[in-house]
């Protein structure tokens, strides 16, 4: 007796003809690059930034240990700052009351610091005051882009760092303050120290933004650059912003 099999697939010639799928149309594709644009371009710029605010802080925390230990090597051998034969440098004016420089007691009293620290130092060169008028093309240049660019004694050396890694070619101490890529540093008989690392200097001068260079205080204690995004912060109570 024959079974009867039935077919569990049919076949008819309308398999051969494809099915019709769904796709965007060039309006959609486009409206989504556009949307794509909009975001790209208010995102990016802010990553970008955020970028070279970790780059600028890991630099500046870096040549603060490197430094530090630097100077503590140079006390073994030269003993404390003061002891260096430094003086306190001032510059000389004329009748008119116009700037002629550093006396030549003065230029060699930085250079006892610089001899000094130079030997302790992991620079590319070091580049010497070329006048006593001002500090054009001076100072220390290291490998991770970052430049000393002004050194100064009085009771204690302080000189700045900038992290564009240019020299120094100013004249007046206006010009350094309005300079966003420069972090003053101080020197004392017992360590090396940021400036506005005290809470009162980094609120009068960081916070107001009278004076920039003092919010190397608050890079080196808190890794950041928060200060720049409100003008509420205290070392003490309120580290982040809002």
């Amino acid at each position: 007796m024959k079974k009867t099999v039935k077919n569990l697939i049919t076949w008819s010639p309308s398999h051969l003809i494809t099915s019709q799928k769904s796709a965007f149309t060039l309006a959609e594709v486009l409206i989504t690059l556009a949307i794509i644009g909009v975001v790209a371009a208010m995102t990016i710029p802010t990553l970008i930034s955020n970028y070279k605010e970790k780059v600028t802080v890991t630099k500046i925390k870096n040549f603060y240990s490197y430094f530090s230990n630097a100077y503590q090597l140079a006390k073994v051998d030269h003993g404390p700052i003061s002891q260096w034969g430094v003086k306190n440098i001032e510059y000389q004016y004329d009748e008119d009351g116009k700037n002629i420089g550093l006396s030549q007691e003065d230029m060699d009293s930085r250079e006892n610091i610089i001899k000094n620290m130079q030997p302790y130092l992991k620079t590319v060169k070091y580049l010497p005051f070329k006048s006593k008028s001002n500090a054009q093309d001076q100072g220390w240049f290291f490998k991770d882009g970052l430049a000393m660019v002004w050194l100064w004694y009085s009771k204690e050396a302080d000189f700045y760092i900038a992290t564009d890694g240019l020299p120094m070619r100013h004249d007046n101490m206006t010009t350094y303050k309005e300079n966003q890529n420069l972090y003053k540093f101080l020197i004392d008989d017992n360590k090396v120290y940021p400036a506005g690392y005290n809470n009162e200097e980094f609120k009068e001068y960081c916070l107001t933004g009278v004076d920039p260079t003092y919010c190397t205080g608050w890079i080196i204690r808190f890794g950041n650059m928060e200060y720049k995004r409100c003008n509420d912060l205290d070392m003490v109570t309120k580290n982040k912003c809002d």
